[in-house]
């Protein structure tokens, strides 16, 4: 018969596994998809268009901080490695609360994005068994650079430039792509962007007064390719700009997946 002592026991063990267990499940990241995306429909020309929003989460913990402080992150890897924007079913919702529920079920059972998003968290969450990639400036450059995209050229023979989280120059030249760094390197410029310094701006205007020096050609597609690679290689050797990403590295190395070899 089983004394008081060996029930106590046995207790106590079961207390120690179901907390062992609610521990693993608030360190997933993807519990959490609920509170910290939402998305809407609406409609413009008779065309249905998606917007996600990440939100603040409440509490100190680590993990709401990592989230609260990363919002333009991970609004960029929502938009370029979810892959929500492909999925026909998510348009064809109009309850604002089942569109929620169904995206919200897409993204917990996309695994690549899941991947992405566990290895984000596990900065914080993981840290004893996390272990870092390490990136180069000239790694981080070449990301960096094909933000400061020249996207088109008008009738006038302008140079329309953008600096988008939707539309840059990394799917079209990169090959093997890196989440990460990209997020990292497009909130950096973006937030810069929007601030009083604004730096980028005055270093985007320059780069292309500088690509106006330069005779082009003639046909127009091959024009736009090459200045397109003028201002990639202006924005390469553009002190500035590299300044500002060393400067956002080191303010924010401990919550990034990747370390920064400068030399």
């Amino acid at each position: 018969m089983m004394n008081i002592k060996n029930k106590i026991w046995i207790l106590c063990i079961g207390m120690v596994a179901m907390s062992s267990t609610l521990a693993q499940e608030n360190d997933n990241i993807t519990s959490f998809y609920n509170k910290m995306f939402t998305i809407e429909k609406n409609i413009h020309n008779e065309r249905a268009y998606l917007f996600v929003s990440v939100n603040d989460l409440s509490g100190n913990s680590k993990l709401a901080s990592l989230i609260n402080n990363n919002k333009k992150y991970l609004d960029y890897l929502l938009t370029h490695f979810s892959g929500y924007t492909q999925q026909k079913d998510l348009y064809e919702i109009d309850n604002e609360n089942k569109l929620h529920e169904a995206f919200i079920a897409y993204l917990k059972n996309n695994d690549e994005f899941n991947t992405i998003m566990q290895r984000f968290a596990a900065t914080q969450l993981n840290t004893n068994n996390f272990i870092p990639d390490t990136i180069t400036m000239d790694e981080m450059l070449d990301v960096a650079v094909k933000f400061f995209y020249i996207r088109g050229i008008t009738k006038e023979g302008y140079y329309e430039t953008q600096i988008c989280i939707g539309i840059n120059g990394i799917e079209v030249t990169t090959e093997n792509r890196n989440s990460d760094l990209e997020a990292f390197c497009f909130s950096v410029i973006f937030s810069n962007f929007q601030s009083e310094e604004n730096v980028v701006y005055d270093e985007l205007v320059s780069g292309v007064k500088d690509v106006y020096k330069l005779n082009l050609g003639t046909d127009e597609n091959e024009k736009l390719l090459r200045a397109q690679g003028a201002m990639y290689m202006y924005m390469r050797h553009n002190e500035k700009l590299k300044d500002l990403l060393i400067g956002e590295y080191m303010k924010r190395e401990q919550n990034l997946t990747f370390v920064l070899k400068t030399e």
